[in-house]
């Protein structure tokens, strides 16, 4: 697959692998998650596990169980995950007014996008979330958030990160 031979032959540091459970299921997750993370490994690079969040066209599942499958796989492959979901999960419960998705109510607003990244960024460099200042991101729209709303998520990104690392 195309996949597969632009990680082969990508020459990458980092590979921060995606599947969206909602779209597809935990029984995909835990086979193409093993599959993808092997073949990160073997081409020397390090991957990371990007956990997706749930919404309510295909609500089969919840966000616990999303975030209890990337919980076992992150055991079972020695993986890390970011744990975007997870924080928007806690963006919702802290600040419900604050919408993370856009009008279709499954893809990420400006306050998701900002959010995910933080979380995706953190996990990649091991640096808090609060030591970031990611202005210049190309995020359509991205001046609606002002310096308390990126406040609040960088706090929120913190909080999710330090939350899920120590669940483990």
């Amino acid at each position: 697959t195309p996949a597969v031979e632009e990680i082969k032959t990508g020459n990458y540091d980092i590979v921060i692998l995606q599947e969206d459970i909602p779209e597809t299921t935990v029984d995909s997750f835990r086979t193409y998650s093993e599959k993808f993370v092997n073949l990160v490994r073997e081409s020397g690079a390090r991957p990371i596990l990007f956990m997706a969040w749930d919404y309510q066209r295909l609500n089969w599942i919840s966000m616990e169980e999303i975030a209890a499958a990337h919980r076992e796989m992150e055991k079972k492959l020695k993986v890390e995950v970011a744990p975007v979901g997870f924080a928007w999960a806690l963006s919702k419960k802290r600040q419900p007014a604050l919408n993370m998705y856009t009008r279709d109510a499954e893809h990420p607003s400006v306050a998701g996008m900002y959010l995910s990244l933080l979380v995706i960024e953190s996990t990649m460099s091991g640096k808090s979330p609060l030591t970031r200042s990611p202005k210049e991101l190309k995020i359509r729209g991205l001046e609606q958030l002002n310096e308390n709303g990126r406040k609040f998520l960088k706090e929120v990104a913190r909080d999710a990160i330090s939350q899920w690392k120590k669940k483990k």
